[in-house]
């Protein structure tokens, strides 16, 4: 459904929670002066740095400097649009959704949705049937998929039929060119009506992440090709953009800190029966870099399992490149003795995996041992084969103590000299810079003057009627506020303090939103008009620095008359600089 994104309900949803007890029910917070504060959601910490204030109605972590207000605090957790955290704060706190004008492309997609829904609750009653069920019951219970677990991944059987699924929507009132457009039925070749696409098949629903069933697939329990059948693409499904389980694992993702992939659909139904919360499944399918932007939504390190055989490490592989180009951290779980992730669970047992979850090596690790295997080393192409294989891989490695760490170990493997393979590594690194993992850092510093200026604004009005009258743009030149002062200044005057959590969503600009939550965090002191004009008198001096720095850097570089006007103005500047404090105006 789209929801009408008016002012009026956006407001209206702002106020109608409180930040804390929506908080509260994701992080454990306890009371810490007039905030609570807890570890953080968005980062690993063993400190907590999250704080929640409730006057303000804002977040802020003071590790991973993420804050915001109730609606970024969804989008950032449930990994939710604007639009869907509005709607989902306003369903969670009892604000009426204003209807939207249905537009024709939304009406067919919820209709489709509404067929797969309905085909999902049919393939399900007809699993648990003990007569219309049995062969894909006895299926299942063979290969240890329990019923709680079928029940939680709504597993289904379509019957041996060629037209049950044509009958049910039918009669639900659905014509058959829409039952062809979900890729539930098929049109005969001779154009004389349709059938049933899923026939005695043992049927998994596909999902998105919110829990909608937008695909279906079936494995066969006779001997129909190809065993596994997956619905075509859709206006609900395109074919590798969804991962299997995401809808069920996006939490256990969170809480562990990273996801497990593995390849099919049984491989991932074992391993969350087995206490393996965090796996997710690319549906049977080469792993897509639309896949892969999908799971960057919900975790930052993966470990892969795939098959233990030769496909499936060679799969691995492929995957391990597409998840480096994302920067994930990757790590590799090896099934021993050829066996799929299914297989081993159920022969050897829940420890024996998870100990192979926890002791999963590093994808240079992994690489180096299939890159070498079967190639006689000694002769000098192999060698370079398996140096042209890993040093694209290792400049992947964001730390330089790690990468050459790994590069003397690749030259001991190779017995090759070690600056040899450094000099190959620094190649490598000029040629993978712009995907290396930047660091956090690096960004001009918030100065305690721009602050100070923001929350003065923020908290009277006698400084803000004051700094529109001397605030002028060249003021605010080169400062990180400037946007933010700009959109103070702007708003219409309603006497008090400005709400932080209103103002953060009537800024335009993500960066400003996120400056402004730090400053708002700061507790600065009280201020008035002359806070104003000592914050622009220290921003005036502050610009006048770095525009005598430019204009020096230019002296001795022209003719004469060129010389003497940057001179003179090098001198205008000194002035000014070593001029005592007066208030400012617009034209200073």
């Amino acid at each position: 459904m789209t929801v009408p994104l008016t002012k009026d309900f956006v407001a209206a949803v702002r106020n109608a929670g409180d930040i804390v007890r929506l908080i509260s029910d994701y992080v454990p917070l306890k009371p810490g002066g007039t905030r609570l504060k807890g570890l953080c959601p968005f980062h690993h910490e063993k400190t907590p740095s999250f704080s929640v204030d409730p006057q303000l109605q804002l977040f802020y972590c003071f590790g991973c400097q993420t804050g915001g207000d109730s609606f970024k605090f969804v989008m950032l957790y449930e990994k939710l649009s604007f639009a869907e955290a509005v709607e989902f704060l306003a369903r969670r706190w009892g604000v009426p959704i204003p209807r939207a004008a249905p537009r024709p492309e939304n009406d067919v997609r919820e209709r489709l949705l509404l067929m797969n829904e309905m085909s999902a609750g049919h393939f399900r009653a007809a699993l648990t049937d003990p007569n219309r069920g049995r062969a894909a019951s006895e299926y299942l219970a063979r290969r240890g998929v329990g019923d709680a677990t079928a029940e939680r991944f709504s597993l289904g059987y379509a019957a041996d039929s060629w037209d049950e699924i044509v009958r049910l929507l039918a009669a639900r009132g659905f014509s058959p060119a829409e039952m062809q457009n979900a890729g539930l039925t098929v049109r005969r070749k001779d154009g004389n009506g349709h059938y049933d696409r899923f026939r005695h098949r043992l049927v998994f629903p596909i999902r998105d992440p919110a829990g909608r069933v937008v695909a279906f697939g079936g494995r066969a329990l006779g001997d129909a090709e190809p065993k596994y059948l997956n619905s075509p693409e859709t206006p609900t499904y395109v074919k590798g953009e969804h991962l299997y389980g995401l809808d069920v694992a996006k939490d256990a993702i969170r809480r562990e800190g990273f996801a497990i992939l593995v390849e099919g659909y049984l491989d991932l139904i074992v391993l969350h029966q087995a206490g393996f919360e965090n796996a997710v499944a690319s549906l049977g399918t080469a792993l897509t870099p639309a896949q892969v932007r999908l799971l960057a939504r919900f975790a930052e390190r993966v470990v892969v399992s795939y098959d233990g055989d030769s496909a499936g490490r060679n799969a691995a592989s492929k995957t391990i490149d597409l998840l480096l180009e994302r920067n994930f951290e990757v790590r590799v779980a090896e099934i021993p003795g050829g066996r799929d992730p299914d297989d081993y669970v159920r022969q050897e047992g829940a420890p024996a995996y998870d100990a192979l979850v926890r002791g999963a090596s590093g994808f240079l690790e992994f690489l180096l041992k299939k890159d070498m295997s079967g190639r006689d080393l000694e002769q000098p192409g192999e060698k370079v084969g398996v140096i042209n294989a890993l040093l694209p891989r290792l400049a992947h490695l964001p730390n330089a103590v790690e990468r050459a760490a790994w590069a003397g170990k690749l030259a001991e493997a190779l017995a090759l000299d070690d600056d040899l393979i450094l000099h190959e590594l620094r190649s490598a690194l000029k040629a993978a810079r712009p995907s290396i993992r930047q660091r956090a850092g690096g960004e001009d510093p918030l100065r305690d003057v721009e602050a100070r200026l923001v929350a003065v604004l923020l908290a009277d009005v006698a400084a803000r009627d004051h700094a529109r009258a001397v605030v002028g743009s060249h003021q605010l030149e080169g400062s990180r506020v400037a946007g933010i002062v700009r959109a103070i200044l702007g708003l219409p005057e309603r006497g008090g303090p400005i709400p932080a959590a209103e103002f953060v969503d009537a800024l335009d600009d993500e960066e400003d939103r996120a400056l402004l939550t730090r400053i708002a965090f700061r507790d600065e002191p009280p201020g008035g008009p002359e806070a104003v004009d000592g914050c622009l008198e220290m921003l005036n001096h502050a610009r006048w620095r770095r525009e005598s720095h430019e204009v020096a850097r230019g002296v001795g570089s022209e003719d004469r008359d060129e010389q003497t006007e940057r001179l003179r103005r090098l001198m205008d500047l000194g002035r000014r600089m070593d001029a005592p404090h007066r208030a400012p105006t617009l034209d200073n």
